[in-house]
C-alpha cells in the first residue's frame, strides 16, 4: 500500500493515482512514465515514511495540548488567592490553595433538577425580576374581528380532518368585555428551573414523579424531558399547577387568573398577541411547521426546545412582561379551583399563541410553566 502525500489516503502499492483526490504517482519500481506529476521538490513518501511523519505529527499535537493544559493551570494558580492560617504551634503557616476549596463547594452545590440525579447543569443566577402592572381597563375575550381572521386563516391552512367551525376552532373563547383590574405585580419571565430548585431545596417545593412529554409531533412516550429543558436559565417544566402554586405561595404570591394574565399582556387595548394583533413569526419560540405542516425545529425562532429567559425582547407586551405567548403556555388559577393553563408553548402553532387561549391539564409537562404576580 502506499499513502497519497497530498491527502494521506490509502492507495494500492501500483495504483497510477489516488483514488480520492486524484494525485499522479511516480510507481515505485515502474518506469517513470511521460506526463507523471509529483509537487516540484517532492518525492514518493513510502508507507513507513508516511507512518513515522504521522507517529511524529500526533506526538506534537500532544505535546501542544499538555503544554496548553499546564499554563491553565498556572494561570489558574496565580490568580486564585491563597488562604493562610495562623501559625501553628511549630510558627509554621500552611497555605491551603482557594481553587480546590471552590472546586468542592461547585461540586457539592452543582444544580440537580427533582429525581434526574445524573442530570447536573451549570449553576447560574436568573435573570427574573418583578414588574409593577397599574390598576387599569381590561377588554377581555376575543373580539368579533379577531374571530373572523383566526378562522379565514384556518379554512386556508386546516389539513384534512380538522374543523374551523368557531364551536371547535375557538373553542371556550367569550365575547369580548369590559372589566376593571386592580393593581398588581408580576414576574418579568416564566419561572426557570433555577429558581423552582432553590424552591425545592428550601423543602417548600416537590419534585415530579411523572411528566407528560409533549413536542412538535404531539404527546410522547416517557416520563423523563429531554436534557436541554432542564438548563437552569430555561423555563421550569413538568411542574404540575399544585407545585406551581406552592412555588408562588413560597414567593409571596399566588399564580395570576386570567384577566390579570390578559391585563399583563394586554394592557388596555384587544391585541390578540403580547406585540399586537399580527403575527410575527421571529417575536416568539412556536411549533414553527413548513407548508405542508412538517415540523421544522428552530428554523424560523432560533430554538429547537424551550428558550432561555430574555431571548425575544421584541416580543413582550408594552408593561415589558416577556413570553405571555410562546416558549411555554402558563398555568393559572381559576375561583372554581380548575387546573388551566394560558395561551401557547414551543409546540403550539400561531392559532394557539393567542393570549385568549385557555386549556385544561391534570399533571406536569413540557409544554407548561409558569409565573407568579404579586398584590
Amino acid at each position: 500500500m502506499i499513502f497519497c502525500p497530498d491527502c494521506r489516503s490509502e492507495n494500492e502499492h501500483n495504483a497510477p493515482f489516488c483514488l480520492s483526490c486524484g494525485y499522479r504517482f511516480n510507481g515505485e519500481g515502474r518506469k517513470k512514465r511521460e506526463g507523471d506529476t509529483l509537487p516540484e521538490g517532492q518525492r514518493n513518501i513510502k508507507r513507513r515514511e508516511s507512518q513515522k511523519a504521522d507517529l511524529a505529527r500526533t506526538q506534537k499535537q500532544n505535546a501542544i495540548q499538555i503544554g496548553k493544559k499546564q499554563r491553565d493551570k498556572e494561570t489558574l494558580e496565580e490568580k486564585s488567592p491563597l488562604i493562610e492560617v495562623d501559625e501553628s504551634e511549630d510558627g509554621k503557616t500552611f497555605p491551603f490553595i482557594f481553587v480546590v476549596l471552590s472546586l468542592i463547594a461547585l461540586v457539592t452545590g452543582l444544580f440537580v433538577f427533582g429525581a434526574f440525579d445524573d442530570e447536573k447543569v451549570e449553576l447560574n443566577e436568573s435573570k427574573n425580576e418583578v414588574i409593577q402592572i397599574p390598576t387599569g381597563k381590561l377588554l377581555t375575550g376575543l373580539s368579533g374581528e379577531a374571530r373572523a381572521l383566526f378562522i379565514h386563516a384556518c379554512e386556508r391552512t386546516k389539513k384534512e380532518g380538522e374543523s374551523c367551525e368557531e364551536e371547535v376552532f375557538l373553542a371556550g373563547e367569550i365575547e369580548e368585555s369590559e372589566r376593571i383590574v386592580e393593581a398588581f405585580r408580576i414576574d418579568k419571565y416564566e419561572v426557570s428551573n433555577l429558581e423552582y430548585q432553590r424552591c425545592v431545596d428550601a423543602g417548600r417545593c416537590g419534585v415530579f414523579e411523572q411528566c407528560q412529554i409533549f413536542t412538535h409531533e404531539g404527546k410522547q412516550f416517557g416520563n423523563h424531558p429531554p436534557k436541554i429543558l432542564l438548563n437552569p436559565q430555561h423555563p421550569a417544566v413538568c411542574i404540575s399547577q399544585k407545585e406551581a402554586s406552592k412555588y408562588c405561595n413560597y414567593k409571596g404570591g399566588q399564580l395570576p387568573s386570567k384577566n390579570e394574565f390578559l391585563r399583563a399582556g394586554r394592557e388596555k387595548d384587544r391585541r390578540v398577541f403580547p406585540w399586537g394583533n399580527h403575527w410575527d413569526p421571529t417575536l416568539s419560540n412556536w411549533g414553527e411547521r413548513d407548508m405542508i405542516g412538517t415540523p421544522v425545529l428552530g428554523k424560523i425562532d432560533g430554538f429547537g426546545f424551550t428558550s432561555p429567559q430574555g431571548s425575544f425582547p421584541e416580543g413582550c407586551s408594552t408593561f415589558s412582561v416577556c413570553d405571555l405567548s410562546g416558549n411555554l403556555s402558563e398555568w393559572g388559577r381559576k375561583e372554581d379551583g380548575s387546573s388551566v393553563y394560558f395561551s401557547g408553548s414551543w409546540v403550539d402553532s400561531p392559532f394557539d399563541q393567542r393570549l385568549t387561549k385557555e386549556r385544561m391539564a391534570s399533571k406536569g409537562r413540557t409544554d407548561v410553566g409558569f409565573r407568579c404576580i404579586y398584590h
